[in-house]
């Protein structure tokens, strides 16, 4: 992903690797806990659902990204 696709990401570091390198969820619960490191899981996966609805937005459905 370009990081002019970045704005309003919180963590755009993770999403302007190449996304096959985005991993599972388990990959985002690793980086997360790196950069937050008294974090709770819930914590995790709010912060990753905030993060898709923002990509979300840039990327919907009706767009070559969001097709992908």
């Amino acid at each position: 992903m370009e990081s002019s696709n970045t704005s309003g990401l919180k963590y755009p570091e993770y999403w302007i690797r190449e996304c096959s390198a985005w991993g599972t969820l388990d990959a985002w619960d690793e980086f997360f806990k790196k950069k937050t490191r008294n974090s709770s899981l819930h914590d995790s996966h709010f912060c990753l659902s905030k993060e898709l609805e923002i990509l979300g937005g840039k990327f919907g459905p009706n767009t070559n990204q969001g097709k992908g």
